[in-house]
């Protein structure tokens, strides 16, 4: 059987795509954490439970305020009522490190849930797919809290049915919005102040990201953004705290869900991406310099509403943040976390470092001890309440930080398929580039035989992995064989040595995407057109030489009249296919080896993304090639 070794070259590309896609699968899991939902039952025992766990709060306002830096609530000129609330001792400022990707919509995941997101939520941002991870805000709908939201319309497509009541932003991606959305929000919030039903008022602001996208963070529509924020702040505290604070002990929590990069926009995990703000204004905080995780905002939420921590959560409590809570209520809240961290954490201690482990141990119980006894004889003293809290709060934050270590969940089977298939499809690719014939032979019958073979041993390989039941994965395998037995038969029938090197270059940030390219000519928002512009934008460099390429082969075969069309086609079609398959393959393989790398997630995820998206492409690009290069002329 002969096959036309153009279609060869398409075959290649789509069998390299697909290996790409089960090598992402692997490398990034879609989902980090399951839906499992906490419960009453995980609070501690009864031994140390001398109070019931019931809200410190009545009324509780979330401001998230879009692309906040942590630089721009320092500026007292702009932001001059949350300064003097900090000078008076009546707020207190943390600063939060942010996990990269700096994007939205992973980032509302890990400030409700407390767990790391995937990175592909990256993608997954654009489709605002519905949460199924459990939030502090699932677990106050089921204590009866209501919560009322205003404000990105990312939050309601995640919790389409959280809210008693809710106001979106309808183009939350539309950039040039600089006042009008946020202007509704400060309206609806105005109207919600006059109100006394519900528990918990989230705001969710994004003027100021809006402006940072097309202008910058220098801007000189910065400070007047600014200077809105604190104007927001001042209405709520003034309808807030004046009147019946010592009644209903109100917090107001003012953050950010990512910062914003000197060059405007944001993704990448540059320090003023990460670094943001965490404004506290409830005259029961203590100042701290410590730097605190944005996945610690959950389980000091849950604290202050009383409401179970969420079942994913792997932060730690902010203890600064609840310094004036009585001492027993902050030792079981601090109990709580440590207990679920530790008993999360337990496989990985137990097959980590030995002193490590005991050390943690050690340190674990003497706290428990200390919160035992004191509980036991109704008498804790400050240096012991002290020490306790010390020793709860290193255990949660040490726990932690070996949870967020150790929280790749990488599918070794699925990447080591991926990649091996994409090495092969490569070398194929080489190949090509030498080989004169037009069409490439295949054995049939070898070729049946060999899918068997390969099927049986990939079977068994998935099995010793843990796979047994038969299903989505035996139609994985299937074209995982399908593909192995292909391309040793056009390995079989077309083998060469050829030597290329090829340096490609690429960025590694996400922050770079011009999302105001999306908006030319529009002023709404629509996820494919404004998707296929930005799409365009970004690989308009690409894209524009291969139109060239097109455009000046057609010029030359029209004014020379060459005879030796198809082979100049194949030619074509072929060093394209090696100048991306052969790098992607390369830079594969060395994430494969680094995926434990430091920056695995701040250098090589994004590459990926960038590298698929360029793939996706180029196979495009070709087929306009073969489509629209001129037939031989007569």
């Amino acid at each position: 059987m002969y096959v036309a070794l153009e279609c060869v070259i398409i075959y290649n590309l789509v069998a390299f795509l697909f290996a790409f896609s089960l090598f992402c699968y692997g490398f990034f899991p879609l989902s980090y954490s399951t839906s499992t939902k906490s419960s009453f039952e995980d609070f501690p025992r009864a031994e140390y439970a001398s109070v019931d766990h019931r809200p410190h709060t009545t009324r509780a306002v979330l401001v998230v305020i879009d692309a906040l830096r942590m630089d721009f609530i320092l500026k007292n000129e702009n932001m001059k009522f949350i300064s003097k609330l900090i000078l008076e001792e009546k707020a207190c400022l943390y600063r939060l490190q942010v996990h990269p990707p700096t994007v939205t919509m992973p980032r509302i995941k890990a400030l409700t849930s407390g767990a790391l997101p995937s990175f592909v939520d990256v993608v997954l941002n654009l489709g605002f797919s519905e949460m199924t991870l459990d939030t502090f805000l699932y677990q106050m709908r089921q204590q009866q809290q209501r919560i009322v939201f205003y404000g990105d319309n990312t939050w309601t497509r995640m919790f389409p049915d959280m809210f008693e009541r809710k106001g979106a932003n309808n183009d939350s991606f539309f950039v040039n919005d600089f006042y009008e959305g946020d202007q509704k929000i400060t309206t609806s919030m105005k109207s919600e102040l006059n109100t006394y039903d519900w528990d918990l008022m989230i705001l969710h602001y994004l003027g100021l990201d809006h402006v940072g996208h097309v202008e910058g963070p220098f801007s000189d529509k910065i400070p007047g953004k600014l200077s809105e924020i604190d104007n927001v702040v001042e209405t709520i505290y003034a309808a807030l705290f004046e009147p019946y604070s010592n009644i209903t002990r109100p917090v107001v929590m003012l953050t950010s869900d990512h910062g914003m990069r000197d060059s405007g926009g944001h993704g990448g995990s540059s320090p003023s991406e990460t670094n943001i703000p965490f404004l506290i204004i409830n005259r029961e905080c203590s100042e701290s310099n410590e730097t605190f995780l944005q996945i610690d905002i959950a389980p000091t939420i849950s604290t202050i509403m009383g409401v179970a921590i969420p079942n994913a959560s792997i932060g730690s409590i902010i203890q600064p943040m609840l310094a004036r809570m009585k001492k027993e209520e902050l030792l079981n809240a601090m109990l709580y976390n440590t207990q679920r961290l530790v008993t999360k954490a337990k496989p990985f201690l137990e097959s980590g470092n030995e002193y490590f482990r005991n050390e943690i141990y050690q340190q674990y119980e003497e706290a428990k001890k200390i919160h035992r006894e004191g509980i036991k004889h109704k008498l804790l003293s400050e240096s012991s309440f002290k020490r306790a809290t010390v020793l709860y709060k290193l255990v949660s934050k040490r726990v932690s930080q070996l949870l967020i270590a150790n929280y790749k969940q990488h599918n070794l089977l699925f990447m080591a398929i991926g990649v091996i298939i994409m090495i092969s499809c490569a070398v194929i690719a080489i190949l090509q580039m030498t080989n004169t014939e037009a069409n490439v032979s295949i054995r049939l019958i070898s070729f049946l035989y060999h899918i068997f073979i390969f099927y049986c041993g990939l079977r068994f390989l998935s099995y010793l992995n843990g796979h047994f039941a038969i299903g989505l994965l035996d139609v994985v395998l299937l074209i995982t064989v399908l593909i192995f037995v292909i391309n040793l038969q056009i390995l079989r029938c077309s083998f060469k040595i050829i030597n290329i090197t090829q340096n490609k270059g690429n960025s590694n940030s996400l922050a770079t995407i011009d999302l105001n390219a999306g908006y030319i000519g529009s002023n709404r928002f629509n996820l494919y057109r404004v998707g296929f512009l930005v799409t365009i934008q970004s690989y308009s460099g690409p894209l524009i030489s291969t139109l060239m390429l097109i455009h000046n082969l057609r010029q030359t075969t029209q004014k020379h009249r060459l005879s030796l069309i198809p082979t100049l086609r194949r030619y074509v079609v072929a060093f394209m296919t090696v100048l991306t398959l052969l790098p992607i393959s390369c830079f594969i393989v060395v994430v494969t080896v680094l995926k434990d790398h430091l920056f695995v997630w701040t250098v090589f995820s994004p590459k990926i993304i960038y590298e698929y998206c360029n793939l996706f492409l180029t196979l495009i690009q070709i087929l306009f090639v073969i489509l629209f290069y001129p037939t031989p002329i007569p």
